[in-house]
């Protein structure tokens, strides 16, 4: 499954990096991409205990989740 989240305080480059290095220590979870801008992240994790776990994690590192963009399954590769 696929999570989009809006973190607070997420303000430069040093912020993303000590979220992605906590976030590697957690298994089955996979980090696809930072939006600085708009202060996202977008990440792929296997269970729902993962992403709990996940929000956990942000919290405690003192950028808690603001909003939920996306969350569901995986979206097929659509193929021409």
């Amino acid at each position: 499954m696929e999570a989009c989240v809006r973190l607070i305080n997420l303000t430069n480059l040093s912020d993303s990096k000590l979220i992605e290095r906590n976030l590697h220590r957690i298994l089955d979870v996979s980090l696809i991409s930072f939006d600085l801008q708009n202060r996202a992240l977008r990440f792929h994790y296997d269970d729902p205990k993962v992403y709990d776990e996940v929000i956990r994690e942000l919290k405690r590192l003192g950028h808690p989740m603001e909003k939920c963009l996306y969350k569901g399954k995986d979206l097929p590769l659509q193929t021409s």
